[in-house]
Order: structure tokens, then sequence, then C-alpha cells
């Protein structure tokens, strides 16, 4: 990360991509923790 200049597009672009990953992440993994699926489940809701 420390190649890439801090107010550049890419940056910025790599930042909200990588906090909707984290945010769709927790999601899944919150509804995976409650409904208690096998891990291949799991998986799949990783996937999508």
């Amino acid at each position: 990360m420390s190649l890439i200049k801090p107010n550049s597009g890419i940056s910025m672009l790599l930042e909200f991509i990588l906090l909707e990953l984290k945010t769709n992440y927790n999601l899944t993994y919150k509804k995976v923790k409650k409904s208690k699926p096998t891990f291949n489940e799991f998986k799949i809701c990783k996937t999508n």
C-alpha cells in the first residue's frame, strides 16, 4: 500500500473495495452464525 500515493484515485478505490468486502463478509458471517449451518454452507455464502 505504501507504493500508492494516499490521495490517488486508485488507493481510494482500493480502500472502498476493501471496505465493501469487509462489510459484506461481516453481514454474511453474522447471518451464517445465527443459523448455524454446516461448513460447506458457510463456504458457499462466502463465495456469493
